[in-house]
């Protein structure tokens, strides 16, 4: 239920009208409705690359500074992401949600607060409810549970099971 929500917000929640006639041998002007998929595609775009630099910027935090500019360049330069940002499909989001995922890890393995399982536990959720076969990223919330909770199990335990919850 995660994309349709996401093309609706994007949208301003108006319904799709399909347009009556299309001009023939001529390009769909903006007004002919395809407007509501250009903005999708545009949106999707842009949350990638708000992902990707949230990200480039938790590498950088890392230690080397110029590491997360590199990661960033680098990454972005791959050829399929600008042919598939602009398909409307839940993959750009789910990829977008996967960074996060990502760079919310390495921020717990950075600097370990509770705030970050339950972060994990929920995007998590989001990218399983935005498409189902990204259910493969529950390895990275259980391996943030793991490294919490080895590290203090004490003050990790019960923050754990209560992501685990969510």
């Amino acid at each position: 239920p995660i994309y349709p929500w996401f093309t609706a917000l994007v949208n301003g929640f108006t319904p799709y009208v399909e347009p009556s006639t299309y001009p023939q041998n001529q390009l769909i002007t903006i007004n002919s409705g395809s407007n509501y998929f250009v903005n999708i595609a545009q949106a999707q775009k842009l949350l990638l690359i708000a992902a990707y630099m949230f990200l480039a910027g938790v590498v950088a935090r890392s230690g080397a500074p110029l590491l997360g500019p590199l990661f960033f360049i680098i990454y972005w330069q791959r050829e399929y992401q600008t042919s598939y940002g602009s398909y409307i499909l839940a993959e750009c989001v789910t990829e977008s949600l996967i960074l996060i995922l990502i760079a919310v890890f390495l921020l717990c393995v950075q600097t370990p607060r509770k705030k970050y399982l339950y972060f994990l536990a929920i995007i998590s959720a989001l990218i399983f409810l935005t498409r189902p076969a990204g259910a493969y990223v529950g390895a990275i919330f259980a391996a943030g549970i793991c490294f919490l909770t080895f590290k203090c199990f004490k003050k990790y335990w019960l923050p754990s099971l209560f992501s685990i919850g969510l």
